[in-house]
């Protein structure tokens, strides 16, 4: 599986977040429009002299913002890495549901078959009374059914 690194927009987004700077701020202290600042969050990589300009804006080291990003990048990776495992959170959870299902398909099939079986008995009920009440109704007439 292949894994995909955060983009240093994100984390510049974050960083900024953290500090409570707004876009607005961050625009003043870099120059640029604000809509500058939201295409920075967009981007996937970035020259290190404009990492550098981001340090300084946001209040931290060009070092620090590369960690961060190389650690986020190491927590996904490990991330990717548990849910392949067979032991995984997600695998587990896959198995439950699918055992669930199983269990659940089983019994609607039993009470269809309940429901089969009790509709049967109602239209046979149902014969009988009607038979019942045709030779109630021949017999009140003189007719009789054996002859």
């Amino acid at each position: 599986m292949e894994t995909q690194t955060k983009s240093i927009g994100l984390i510049i987004k974050q960083l900024a977040k953290e500090k409570n700077l707004s876009a607005i701020e961050l625009a003043e202290r870099m120059q640029i429009t604000r809509q500058g600042v939201y295409d920075t969050w967009n981007k996937q990589n970035m020259s290190i002299d404009k990492i550098s300009q981001w340090a300084t804006a946001l209040g931290v080291t060009s070092k620090f913002i590369l960690d961060k990003l190389n650690q986020d990048d190491k927590l996904y990776a490990e991330k990717v890495y548990e849910v392949a495992q067979p032991d995984g959170y997600l695998m587990r959870y896959l198995a439950e549901l699918e055992a669930t299902v199983k269990e659940l398909r089983e019994t609607v099939r039993s009470q269809a078959h309940t429901i089969e079986v009790l509709a049967g008995k109602s239209d046979s009920v149902s014969l009988a009374r009607f038979a019942i009440f045709f030779i109630a109704t021949m017999s009140k007439f003189g007719y009789t059914m054996l002859s």
